[in-house]
């Protein structure tokens, strides 16, 4: 499919490519024949024919069968082989439609109408099949019909009525006035009235009396040709009207909302992230968001399809996040365009005048960003922080509703109890009696002191006393301070200050167990060993690697963080990883009769776009030899291609690890241990009778034409003689019997050799 080629040999040809089998291949295929073939659809009972009046603008639409996350990822251009000359235009993808750009239609030849070939084109050169022959027809209303009796005649499919003002056949949309001298198929043309005339003279002398009292006197003079008229001077002209006339420069508009509300004809390129007037030199291969401005029709229109972060109705666009506190933000977003899904997102935080980015996802309509501590260094009360997600690298969604960030301290904005609870709650603040000042609560002893929130009094004063003496008029106080619940300790007075011994290291405490290790994340091979760690550790998931410093080793990659950490996270645990999941209440095991083909497929739980959009592998070891085929993600499943299952050994079955590969060399988590069984019924039971007493599960039974156990399609290629479990072996025939008896003695030992008992 990717490589664009039919081919008789896939595995020289298609490696690593999705592949669409043919109908006279008998080996099992989740895509066989023309149906599973990318291809545009011509709508059931309506024709493939699209009919176009030449010389107006239309944006053709199609339905389109699409597979394969790379084709979507794609650009696509719908083409037109217009009179031998082909025409592109942009177009795009919306759930199972192809919307082609406006452009205008037209043609020089003479004809009533033309016929031009259509395509849709995806991967810059590759057209989706057209089996249906889905192409355009441009005709010329007035070449079909020169009348307009014979016009208002013409199939309702044409749109075609008579223009009277240029008394011809024409759509209406090309009639001047349309509105009352054009006439349609319901109508009826005009009856014609007898006219006449005399001519009293040959000659023709006529005087034009021009009457009106406004005009005023011309500088004109005569000649031989006719009127020479001098134009006036430039400052006798009136001045130009407001708003009429301007110089404009649609660039220096820097946002999608910004240039496409502006007053005038200016289009935003959604993957260039500029604004301009000329769509055609500036944004080929390009979607567009086309300005209010512009008269042509248009699927996107206006700041409404700008991708941008919403600020969500009734509620605040301002973020509150109180200094030295630790918060993941999420904002909900706008998107067009699958390529910016496509992408890394960056959330953006500019806090006084350092720009801190962390990485972020999008999962829905919603943007997460990574958790991040926020605090600042002036003193004041709070600070506003304005804050982008950033896309492709520097393109930040527009943020026309000023989504922003405030950090704040409680304590810059109340210096007691009683102020500090009179705050407005929207900023958590409280009292915390520990530290005698106004902080949220998990600042107050990290979340465990004595916290009064805003529905709490505040204590009473307490009063303090101290007593001194004065020794002299010099002011050398003694103070005293009573506490019974000082301790004593082994402290030394000397003339600088006081001097505290360390106590001896046998008499310290031992090291309390499990509270003090040397680790290294990097031993952990797969997700859910790493964050399933009692250490604090985190997964990389495009790096495929674990750390503990993601800072370091996790720049702009999403993070699944280990259930050791304590900062929130929306991703949190083993049950984020990428991972092939055992479908509930049945065995991990995959049964596969040895000689036999089979295409796997397995659930998986994928997250980021970017796997999604990678190659994906099924990879088998089967003793000790590493055999791949070619996957495909549709939905939640990945479907391997058909491979065959064998093994060498002369044992009745074996182990087969098996994995799911994306990214080249990055397998999926496997924590349920999926794999293979590859068995031969004929190791597992040598005659008919254990044969068909073996599990259900291995589908074993007894070919009567080879006269071995075997599973059906091997029974003669599944035309032999098959009895399986739930029917009975054939009467045993005694094939020799001995001894004979020569005596009256009747102690006798009897073999009887027999295989079907």
């Amino acid at each position: 499919m990717d490589g664009h080629r039919c081919t008789h040999d896939t595995a020289e040809n298609c490696r690593n490519d999705i592949l669409v089998t043919g109908v006279s291949r008998t080996i099992p295929s989740y895509r066989s024949g023309p149906g599973f073939c990318p291809r545009i659809n011509a709508t059931v009972g309506i024709s493939p024919e699209i009919l176009v009046a030449s010389g107006t603008k239309k944006a053709i639409k199609v339905k389109v069968h699409i597979i394969g996350q790379f084709i979507v990822q794609t650009r696509f251009v719908c083409q037109f082989n217009i009179e031998g000359r082909i025409t592109s235009v942009n177009a795009q993808l919306l759930g199972d439609t192809i919307y082609c750009d406006v452009m205008e239609f037209f043609y020089t030849s003479g004809a009533s109408n033309i016929t031009v070939p259509f395509a849709v084109i995806w991967g810059g050169s590759k057209p989706l099949d057209n089996p249906d022959n889905v192409h355009i027809v441009i005709y010329r209303c007035r070449k079909m019909a020169d009348s307009c009796g014979n016009c208002l005649a013409l199939a309702k499919k044409y749109n075609c009525g008579w223009c009277q003002s240029s008394d011809r056949c024409e759509v209406k949309d090309q009639c001047e006035n349309r509105s009352d001298v054009w006439l349609n198929w319901s109508q009826s043309c005009p009856n014609p009235e007898d006219t006449s005339f005399s001519l009293e003279s040959n000659n023709l002398n006529i005087n034009l009396n021009l009457v009106n009292d406004n005009l005023s006197i011309k500088n004109t003079t005569k000649n031989d040709s006719g009127v020479n008229c001098t134009t006036p001077s430039i400052d006798s002209l009136p001045s130009i009207p407001p708003v009429q006339n301007h110089v404009f420069d649609c660039n220096t508009y820097s946002s999608c909302t910004q240039c496409v509300s502006s007053s005038f004809p200016c289009d935003w390129c959604v993957d260039r992230h500029r604004c301009t007037h000329d769509t055609a030199e500036n944004c080929r291969n390009d979607i567009l968001v086309t300005g209010v401005s512009r008269t042509i029709p248009s699927y996107r229109s206006g700041p409404g399809f700008c991708p941008r972060i919403n600020a969500r109705i009734g509620i605040s666009p301002k973020i509150l996040i109180a200094s030295g506190t630790k918060k993941a933000i999420k904002v909900k977003v706008h998107i067009i365009g699958q390529f910016i899904v496509q992408t890394r997102f960056v959330c953006q935080f500019n806090i006084e005048g350092k720009i801190t980015s962390v990485n972020a996802q999008l999962l829905g309509d919603t943007i997460y960003c990574d958790a991040m501590e926020f605090f600042y260094t002036s003193r004041a009360p709070n600070i506003t922080v304005p804050f982008a997600v950033i896309w492709g690298g520097s393109k930040p969604l527009d943020n026309p509703d000023n989504v922003h960030i405030v950090i704040y301290r409680c304590r810059k904005m109340a210096d007691n109890c009683g102020n500090c609870l009179a705050l407005a709650n929207k900023y958590n603040c409280g009292w915390c009696q520990s530290s005698d000042r106004c902080e949220v609560k998990n600042q107050c002893e990290n979340g465990s002191g004595v916290w009064l929130n805003w529905n709490q009094t505040c204590p009473n004063p307490e009063d303090t006393s101290f007593s001194a003496e004065l020794n002299s008029d010099n002011l050398n106080i003694n103070l005293n301070l009573v506490n019974d619940n000082l301790s004593i300790t082994n402290a030394t007075e000397n003339d600088s200050g006081v001097n505290c011994t360390t106590p001896k290291t046998d008499s310290l405490s031992s090291i309390p167990p499990v509270q003090n290790h040397v680790f290294d994340c990097n031993t952990y091979s797969s997700c859910t060993q790493c964050v399933s760690s009692s250490f604090p550790c985190d997964w990389c998931i495009d790096g495929h690697r674990c750390t503990h410093d993601t800072a370091e080793n996790c720049r702009n990659d999403i993070l699944v963080t280990g259930v050791s950490k304590t900062i929130p996270s929306y991703r949190s645990g083993p049950g984020f990883c990428p991972r092939i999941n055992a479908t509930v209440g049945i065995s991990p095991e995959i049964l596969v009769a040895s000689g036999t083909k089979k295409a796997i497929k397995v659930k998986v739980h994928i997250i980021g776009q970017f796997i999604v959009q990678t190659r994906f592998v099924c990879q088998f070891n089967i003793e000790g030899r590493i055999t791949s085929v070619n996957a495909q993600l549709l939905g939640d499943t990945i479907y391997c291609d058909v491979i065959e299952f064998s093994y060498t050994s002369n044992t009745p079955n074996i182990t087969v690890p098996f994995a799911v590969i994306w990214g080249g060399s990055k397998p999926l988590d496997n924590p349920d241990n999926i794999h293979i069984v590859i068995y031969r019924c004929h190791k597992m039971a040598d005659n008919c009778g254990n044969c068909l007493v073996l599990a259900n599960k291995y589908n074993c039974g007894w070919c009567q034409s080879s006269d071995r156990c075997e599973v059906k399609d091997q029974c003669e290629n599944g035309s032999g003689i098959w009895l399986n479990w739930n029917q009975t072996c054939s009467n045993p025939k005694d094939t020799s019997f001995s001894p004979e008896v020569k005596s009256d003695n009747l102690n006798i030992n009897l073999n009887l050799v027999n295989d079907n008992l």
